[in-house]
């Protein structure tokens, strides 16, 4: 099955994990819920695999 999006979580600019949909909200909270447990640079996208336009992004910022 062709899923719509593509989530990819990347911490310090690697990829180190990915899922695939067809809902940008679910796969957002899967990114979020992932970036939950590291610590660093966590950063992720959402990818419309059809254009393959990021449609929507997020960062979290290193604990101080």
């Amino acid at each position: 099955m062709q899923y719509r999006y593509s989530a990819k979580l990347y911490f310090n600019e690697k990829e180190i994990d990915h899922e695939n949909g067809n809902d940008i909200e679910e796969l957002y909270t899967w990114l979020l819920t992932k970036a939950q447990n590291k610590f660093g640079d966590a950063s992720g996208a959402i990818i419309d695999n059809q254009t393959q336009v990021v449609v929507k992004t997020f960062k979290k910022a290193p604990a101080e």
